[in-house]
């Protein structure tokens, strides 16, 4: 994928996931892969389907076709289970926004105020998921070095775009991430800011974004189309648009290739959200 196919190492590290977690359910069926057919690659999409939008099967499919090809050229299975593969119908008009209330966003946030080291870490990533709209992949690969304490300003680049974009380091997340650099992190050589809890410390894998979100949103007992990083996501982009940002504003910020990609928005209600607390959306937008 990355030699022949010219693909990010986040979107290896992605269908690579994606490609395990089917294989262990598929394992799970006590079958061997030369006996897989294509209604048990249909029955892992029809379960896969419950809880994922559309949007998130199309990259299911994606590691899945990736992974057959693979498999197929080294006849561990049968030859024609990838190109049969097809991708959901994705149709923009009827979408709907997929994240909770900005209420319940605040109060995510809040409930993170432990001391141990995950609470630590949980909270710093939740602001960067919920008041920056960072992706998955975007947070694993922050630095150290992308963090400017004098200008208070932190750099990412952007995983679909390939581009380079500041943010100010608002209050809270000010407060958040020095608490677990100086107080939760562990002190090792690994120049990403957010590390496995455990030796040997290594950046923390694709999924662990997911996991500590949609653990805290359960807890909660939060209210929500979808449950991870995702949907925060998406309540940071409603509540752009309450506070009066353009599509064009949104789609910058979130690091979309254009406005047509948050349009979705434009058509939820936003009167019916409830008044957002003094939790810092970034401030100066």
């Amino acid at each position: 994928m990355k030699t022949e196919m010219g693909l990010s190492r986040e979107t290896v590290q992605g269908r690579i996931w994606r490609s395990a977690k089917f294989l262990r359910w598929y394992s799970s069926q006590r079958k061997s892969l030369r006996r897989i057919s294509l209604r048990d690659v249909d029955k892992y999409f029809a379960l896969q389907a419950k809880r994922l939008a559309n949007v998130a099967l199309v990259s299911v499919a994606d590691a899945l076709r990736a992974f057959f090809r693979y498999a197929e050229r080294r006849s561990w299975c049968e030859g024609w289970i990838a190109s049969n593969i097809k991708n959901p119908p994705i149709r923009r008009n009827h979408l709907t926004p997929g994240g909770p209330p900005w209420s319940e966003v605040v109060r995510l946030v809040r409930s993170t105020n432990g001391e141990s080291q995950a609470e630590r870490r949980a909270k710093a990533i939740l602001l960067l998921v919920s008041s920056y709209g960072l992706r998955n992949c975007e947070v694993i690969r922050l630095m150290l070095s992308d963090f400017d304490w004098d200008k208070m300003v932190f750099t990412v680049l952007r995983a679909k775009r390939g581009r380079i974009q500041q943010f100010p380091i608002g209050t809270e997340l000010s407060d958040a991430l020095l608490q677990y650099i100086r107080h939760a992190r562990p002190q090792c050589s690994v120049p990403n800011v957010f590390v496995n809890r455990h030796i040997p410390y290594k950046p923390m894998v694709y999924n662990t974004v997911s996991r500590i979100v949609n653990l805290r949103m359960n807890r909660l007992q939060i209210s929500s189309p979808k449950k991870g990083p995702y949907s925060l996501r998406h309540a940071c982009a409603t509540r752009l648009l309450e506070k009066g940002a353009s599509l064009q504003e949104i789609a910058d910020f979130l690091g979309h290739r254009d406005s047509r990609s948050v349009g979705i928005y434009a058509k939820f209600d936003a009167k019916a959200l409830a008044q957002v607390s003094d939790l810092d959306l970034c401030g100066r937008l």
